[in-house]
């Protein structure tokens, strides 16, 4: 691309050393693609849940997770938010404004705009079902983002 355009402009500049040219018109336009990025740390790999948590019916991830989100599209960015457990009935986020809950299979969450960007910390609480097992379970969430 960076090459064709320098060729453009040297055609240009020899068309306008040329005696009958007096001006030139250079239209040009561009074209932005959506994009988006989502970068997740202090995700654990997986999620302990004891007979105390059990009793309580929830689990809260150990320590927050560190969200960092930009996008380019005018219409603000979709956070997508997928529960993989079967175990898990409801998710609760904190960290995005107000209280996020979501059912068993997850939800979404409408950032209305992020061309600067966002980076915050999500606090994470899973409530879970009564027949849930204690023991180490993988990591019952993940996240993407669509424009």
């Amino acid at each position: 691309m960076r090459h064709a355009v320098s060729c453009v402009f040297a055609l240009l500049l020899l068309a306008c050393w040329s005696p009958e040219v007096r001006a030139a018109d250079l239209h040009v336009s561009a074209t932005v693609l959506p994009r988006s990025t989502l970068q997740l740390r202090g995700v654990p790999g997986a999620l302990t849940i004891s007979a105390d948590d059990v009793a309580r019916g929830f689990v809260a991830a150990p320590a927050p997770i560190t969200l960092t989100v930009r996008g380019n599209g005018l219409q603000g960015l979709m956070l997508v938010f997928a529960a993989t457990s079967e175990m898990v009935s409801e998710t609760i986020i904190e960290g995005l404004g107000p209280p996020v809950v979501l059912g068993p299979t997850g939800g979404t969450w409408l950032l209305p705009s992020c061309s600067r960007g966002l980076s915050t910390s999500l606090r994470i609480r899973f409530r879970i079902i009564p027949a849930t097992q204690p023991g180490t379970w993988a990591w019952p969430l993940q996240v993407s983002a669509a424009l």
